[in-house]
């Protein structure tokens, strides 16, 4: 699995040099809406902050054009 072999590289990587916070940047999600964000949070989210010892307050997200609900935005 994709998530797996991410938390893999950067468990390499946190050996060498903790981590001190995660950003995640744009399109975790295709439409937005609150189920993609929600499963997002399950498989992504929680276990990398969980695989460093980190709580939510290290946690970054920048949203990406995907990652909003387009038909709730007013022009």
């Amino acid at each position: 699995m994709l998530v797996e072999a991410m938390l893999s590289d950067a468990t390499s990587l946190a050996a060498e040099r903790p981590f001190d916070l995660v950003v995640f940047s744009g399109d975790l999600a295709n439409e937005g809406g609150n189920e993609e964000l929600k499963l997002a949070e399950g498989l992504l989210f929680r276990p990398v902050l969980e695989r460093f010892g980190l709580g939510l307050e290290r946690l970054i997200l920048v949203p990406g054009n995907h990652d909003v609900e387009r038909d709730k935005i007013r022009r």
